[in-house]
């Protein structure tokens, strides 16, 4: 995978502090090919959650999608195997 880099005005390839870049791209790519998306809430004590996740909803659905949502409350690892 190649980007641009705007200080000299070349194409650079990524190397191995970009790697994370590059785990996130495909992630991005993995959830843009998939017809089903889990929304998988974990706490609701902080402000605003309800807005954020009814906003996550309306752009999955926009895009043509369908979605699951669980409210889990703490989330540990038996609760993600079941899931």
């Amino acid at each position: 995978m190649r980007f641009f880099n705007p200080n000299n005005d070349s194409l650079e390839d990524f190397k191995g502090t970009n790697k994370l870049v590059t785990k996130r791209y495909a992630n991005v790519q993995r959830v843009e090919e998939a017809e089903i998306i889990g929304i998988l809430i974990g706490t609701v004590v902080c402000d605003n959650y309800m807005s954020i996740i009814n906003q996550l909803k309306r752009d999955i659905l926009k895009a043509g999608k369908k979605f699951y949502e669980v409210l889990v409350g703490k989330i540990n690892e038996p609760k993600l195997k079941n899931f």
